[in-house]
């Protein structure tokens, strides 16, 4: 039976094995210790592969083996995909055409290499090509038949019905990464070097894979290009759809592993659409992206019918809106691209490919192709495809404009990455044979032996790792994984076009070679404007929060939008947390940026301060209105009575009020914190004091016993000089008193400018009247001092309360103290506890009162009667209401009657 033969010859591959590792004379715990050490996938490939060869050429087949081949005296073995999988029993489907240029750029790259006279002399690259399906079963049965012609410890002579071929040097292909993963274990054990034009998983980079090559790059790259796109357009929240392989899990793996190192791309959905019955699937994948609608961009890592199925799907379900990029396994040569039915669908959707490049002599090749009579091996698949008129459209043109660019054949991009993979193998080879000892690349220098084919094959592999030269499609070299150093990409756009399916549309590219660049032209993209916006898609988790919201995020790409906190603002949205402002600023209302607190002191501008200043004015125009009246009846007996010299000081002392009114409203600093203290202190003590030294000459002049006021009667000059130097030297002794006072606190403690900060209200500026304890004592005594003589002012203005109308000053000498003190006692706890514009305007009008207090009580009844009864300011009036005031006296105190003198013509102030 076979599957005895299967075992018996294992058995054999193991002796083989042993034998090969340096055991002459195998014995059973040489052969044990050697298939120990051998790679558990290794065995399984063994057994698998002698499985496989069997029952598949025992089984039924459903289609005929076919082989391109042409003999020489080095050969290349191909494995391409030129039938469809027909899914069902490891069985072939129709002709897959567009990999027919693929194969056809193989023998052209190996005749081109033949031709050359001065390239490898007296050696001839033959090639035997064998058709896979896309099937890694069949491709591992395939595979095993190129082994065995290299390595006869593979050989299954009885099993398989035939012996072994012409040994095999490398492999190009296979084209997909799932059978070059299952075929490039085989080819390690038997020491076959393999070149893949389009296997890009990067599964296949690891060490596993020492013999295996490739001309593309791996997912990895185009993972970052994926990414560079994304982070170009701003997409933040992607879905990625991928079959469930190797191709697919790698690639999303690569775009995940981009997304955790960048942190501004997130995988919203990763679904993966199996191999086998994969339709039940696809509709469930469809309908939870349909759902998810602020994802507006998919990247899809599906080929042949799984990319055709699920996009049939996507029709079904009407899914729209969406921006499709599209892994170079789908883009180039998907008949699906041509259906008017995937045409709004995929409008705007991208591609990615391997940068295409050229040959103009591959070109001329083909043309020259279809003049040749299309028979033998080398073009049994030609003969196929001629055969069947489904699989050609010629439309009645010539073979010669068949083989055109506009044909697949000549765009498809893995044309030049086949071509630079037997031109790889060609210069590896060419040093080989070229090879000058000491000049080798084995140990030692050695130059290899290329007698032996196995040695030469594992020579071959180190030559090829060495390998570089200028081919299609850039610098041929390859890394210690077998990767190219070098890669480029062609980025495309699918722009619909009415019954012709969809244009692709080249829009960029992306190359890495020391790093990645990224070039796009937005002029020639086109969107999709399902979703009735045709510009760039916004493909993100959440949007961009507004200025004077923070993030709170949930992952790097989502987060929640939430108003910053009290006090902190948010200048532009983006970030997760407010910034503070200083204690001097306040947020605005939308909260994006600082704005200075406002300044809470009074302004010139405001109501407050105009109805303030016009009072002000008001207060000074009377005030010098009285003293102009004073001055022009200065020697009337009403203003004689009334101490002139004192009442002109008093009338300073007014307007200084006046004055010291406006001083409230300007804004604290530290030489007006002081100039204020030491004005009002002053002013204050001054105009107490004046008010104090006429009640009490008022109650001296009348001594209750009837006399007549030494002002009205004649007396000695001398004793009134000395009485004008006797009331001047009390003012300044009691001014100098307050004066001394504020002098010692300005030196000790001085009044200074302090700002006070209410956050996130205002800033109000304060004069500070001490800072130390001293400053407080002095503070204390100076308002002592003026209690003090209030009170003792207060008390002789009631005392003189009776003395007659015209002489009785001090009555309205005590409505002014009493005035005074009722402002002061407003004043003082306002500007000491209270704080903000409003102190500004109770200084001020506190000081108004007080100021029209003196100026109506000490001069209003004055003026009166010098303006409206001139006939009470005569000496005949006066020394009537004396006599009246004498006499009233005398009766009520029980005496006699008192003379009264006459008044004299000359009168003089008190």
């Amino acid at each position: 039976m076979c599957v005895d033969e299967v075992l018996k010859s294992a058995s054999a591959s193991l002796v083989h094995y042993a034998v090969s590792s340096g055991d002459q004379k195998p014995h059973a715990y040489s052969i044990l210790k050697n298939s120990m050490a051998m790679p558990s996938s290794f065995l399984m490939f063994i057994f698998l592969a002698a499985v496989l060869s069997c029952f598949v050429k025992a089984g039924a087949k459903t289609f005929p083996r076919r082989t391109a081949y042409e003999d020489g005296t080095i050969m290349l073995g191909g494995l391409f995909d030129l039938h469809h999988n027909a899914g069902e029993n490891n069985s072939c489907g129709n002709l897959l055409a567009a990999n027919l240029g693929s194969v056809q750029a193989m023998i052209f790259a190996i005749e081109r290499i033949n031709d050359n006279k001065r390239f490898l002399p007296n050696v001839t690259i033959g090639y035997e090509i064998l058709d896979y399906c896309l099937q890694p079963a069949i491709a591992v049965e395939t595979s095993y038949e190129l082994v065995v012609k290299s390595d006869h410890r593979f050989s299954l002579q009885n099993c398989t019905g035939k012996n072994a071929g012409k040994e095999i040097a490398g492999v190009i292909g296979p084209m997909d990464s799932a059978s070059a993963i299952m075929v490039s274990s085989l080819f390690e054990i038997a020491h076959i070097p393999s070149i893949s034009s389009l296997a890009t998983s990067v599964e296949l980079s690891s060490t596993l894979y020492n013999h295996f090559y490739r001309t593309v790059s791996p997912d990895s790259w185009r993972a970052s290009l994926l990414a560079d796109i994304a982070q170009f357009f701003n997409w933040t929240y992607v879905a990625a759809i991928a079959l469930d392989d190797s191709f697919g899990r790698y690639g999303v793996w690569g775009i995940e592993k981009e997304s955790n190192s960048r942190e501004n791309l997130c995988i919203a959905l990763t679904r993966f659409v199996p191999r086998v019955d994969p339709f039940d699937q696809v509709e469930k994948i469809v309908l939870e992206l349909k759902k998810m609608e602020n994802v507006k961009v998919v990247l899809v890592w599906l080929y042949g019918r799984y990319a055709q199925s699920f996009m049939n799907e996507v029709v079904r379900q009407g899914v729209k809106g969406k921006t499709w990029i599209f892994t170079d396994g789908t883009t180039p040569t998907d008949p699906f691209f041509e259906d008017d039915r995937f045409a709004g669908l995929l409008n705007g959707s991208f591609g990615i490919l391997h940068r295409a490049a050229r040959s103009e002599e591959y070109q001329k090749y083909l043309v020259n192709l279809a003049k040749r009579n299309f028979s033998g091996s080398t073009y049994l698949w030609w003969q196929e495809y001629w055969d069947n008129p489904r699989d050609k459209n010629i439309s009645g043109g010539s073979l010669e404009e068949y083989f055109s660019d506009e044909n697949p054949f000549i765009s498809s991009p893995y044309v030049s990455y086949t071509i630079d993979g037997v031109d790889a193998f060609a210069h590896a080879l060419h040093n080989m044979y070229n090879c000058r000892e000491p000049h080798g690349l084995l140990e030692g220098g050695e130059c290899p032996s290329i007698q032996d084919l196995k040695v030469m094959g594992e020579n071959l592999n180190v030559y090829l790792r060495n390998v570089s030269f200028q081919g299609l499609t850039g610098t041929v070299q390859f890394d210690q994984h077998g990767d190219p150093l070098e890669a480029s990409y062609d980025i495309v756009n699918f722009k619909s076009q009415i019954g012709k399916g969809l244009e692709r549309v080249l829009v960029g590219w992306w190359t890495r070679r020391s790093n990645s660049k990224l070039r796009l032209n937005l002029t020639k993209i086109t969107w999709n404007n399902q979703n009735g916006f045709g510009g760039i898609p916004l493909s993100v988790c959440s949007k961009d929060c507004k200025p004077g919201e923070r993030k709170v995020t949930r992952s790097s790409c989502c987060w929640e939008c939430v108003d910053c906190p009290i006090g902190t603002i948010s200048s532009d949205g983006i970030s997760s947390n407010c910034s503070e402002c200083s204690e001097r600023e306040k947020p605005n209302e939308e909260r994006t940026k600082c704005l200075d607190l406002p300044l809470n002191n009074l302004k010139w501008s405001d109501l407050s301060a105009i109805a303030v200043t016009c009072t002000t004015a008001l207060g000074l125009g009377l005030t010098f209105l009285c003293f102009a009246i004073f001055i022009k009846h200065r020697n009337t007996p009403i203003v004689k009575a009334s101490n002139k010299e004192l009442s002109f000081l008093l009338l300073f002392v007014v307007v200084l009020f006046f004055a010291f009114a406006l001083l409230n409203l300007l804004s604290p600093t530290d030489i007006l914190c002081r100039v204020t203290c030491i004005w009002r202190d002053t002013v204050y003590t001054l105009c107490v004091s004046i008010l104090l030294l006429k009640s009490m000459k008022i109650v001296k002049a009348f001594r209750l016993q009837g006399k007549l006021p030494d002002s009205l009667t004649s007396r000695p000059k001398k004793r009134k000089n000395f009485c004008l130097t006797g009331q001047r030297l009390h003012l300044l002794i009691i001014s100098s008193i307050q004066v001394m006072l504020n002098l010692i606190w300005i030196f000790v403690d001085p009044p200074s400018k302090e700002t006070i900060v209410r956050p996130l209200q205002y800033i109000f500026a304060v004069c500070k009247p001490f800072r130390s304890v001293s400053g407080h004592v002095l503070l204390i005594i100076s308002v002592a001092f003026l209690m003090i003589l209030s009170l003792a002012c207060i008390y002789y203005a009631f005392k003189g309360r009776k003395i007659p109308e015209n002489f009785n000053e001090a009555r309205y000498i005590g409505f002014a103290m009493y005035i005074l003190l009722l402002c002061s006692a407003a004043y003082y706890p306002v500007v000491f506890g209270l704080e903000g514009w409003y102190v500004g305007v109770i200084g001020g009008v506190t000081t108004l009162v007080s100021s029209f207090a003196l100026l109506g009580c000490m001069f209003g009844p004055k003026v009166y009667v010098i303006i409206f009864s001139p006939e009470q300011n005569t000496r005949e009036a006066i020394s009537t209401e004396i006599a009246k005031y004498s006499l009233s006296s005398t009766v009520a105190g029980g005496g006699a009657v008192a003379r009264v003198a006459p008044v004299p013509s000359s009168q003089s102030s008190l």
